[in-house]
């Protein structure tokens, strides 16, 4: 509906046990005013559900898990609180420092390593069906390439679109 907002992000879980965890009972009520989800079973710390992503030791044998929460703001209902629903529970890793992709199957003009390092990605080929690319004060101000209409589009810091290269396809 016009005028509601959206959410949706992530929480994370460290396991020291074996078992995924579960999001039966914890807590869904997400403020707009501070960016976090809280209630049951959301804390810090191992065996808790996080708003915040833990590093990763690679000599633990904990085991890491990620849940995508997601909600719309409800018409009449306060403004800074709102209840989110999750997604299905999913191991995921979180690397720090620089991160090495080597030794792939697919190989694209003799190359198959890609390295990230921070904002930083290098690899030979990226392959996505739409592509944003803006400022990272501003996603006002952006470059769009758009492969649904076939056009690059370039705005402003207003969000004003100062450029329209169309036909591409």
């Amino acid at each position: 509906s016009d005028g509601l907002r959206t959410v949706q992000g992530y929480l994370y879980y460290e396991k020291t046990t074996s078992g995924s965890p579960s999001t039966s009972g914890i807590g869904n009520q997400y403020s707009f005013a501070n960016g976090t989800v809280s209630g049951s079973g959301i804390g810090t710390g191992t065996n808790v559900w996080t708003n915040e992503p833990r590093e990763q030791d690679p000599t633990s044998s904990n085991t890491h898990y990620i849940v995508r929460y997601y909600g719309t703001e409800t018409s009449g209902s306060n403004p800074l609180v709102e209840t989110v629903s999750y997604s299905a529970v999913s191991q995921y890793t979180n690397f720090s420092s620089v991160v090495t992709f080597s030794g792939g199957t697919f190989q694209d003009g003799g190359s198959n390593i890609t390295t990230i390092d921070g904002g930083n990605i290098s690899t030979d080929t990226i392959g996505a069906s739409q592509l944003e690319i803006s400022s990272s004060s501003s996603t006002s101000s952006s470059m769009f390439f758009d492969g649904t209409n076939n056009r690059i589009d370039i705005k402003d810091s207003g969000g004003n679109l100062r450029v329209r290269i169309g036909n591409l396809g």
